[in-house]
């Protein structure tokens, strides 16, 4: 709490002009328009802290996005590589294996022969 000795050398500074009357809404006003601006200081100091942080921020977002990008991609070409159809179409054209389509069954007519286990 404010001693009544600092309050009227607060009073006393304000109102130097003895014409002029001084009252406490004077000195409530001097103190509302110090708070604004003390206020409006400390805005323009935070947002000077946190506008490299936000830019920041923004790049590392555009850097997570095309990280995702470039993992669909790698999913899809994993995808793909893992499809049956992709790998009969690169034993056929590439490496020169067939799917033999003809099945031949041979008949063995020798009963002395038996299936080892």
């Amino acid at each position: 709490m404010i001693t009544d000795n600092i309050k009227r050398v607060i009073k006393n500074r304000l109102c130097s002009n003895k014409i002029q009357k001084c009252s406490f809404t004077t000195i409530s006003g001097v103190v509302a328009i110090i708070s604004i601006l003390l206020f409006c200081f400390t805005q323009l100091a935070v947002n000077a802290q946190l506008n490299p942080k936000g830019a920041m921020l923004e790049q590392l977002n555009n850097e997570k996005n095309m990280l995702i990008e470039n993992n669909r991609e790698l999913s899809e070409d994993i995808a793909e590589g893992k499809s049956i159809t992709i790998i009969t179409q690169i034993a056929e054209n590439q490496l020169g294996m067939s799917n033999q389509k003809d099945q031949q069954i041979y008949f063995v007519p020798d009963n002395s022969l038996v299936a080892e286990r």
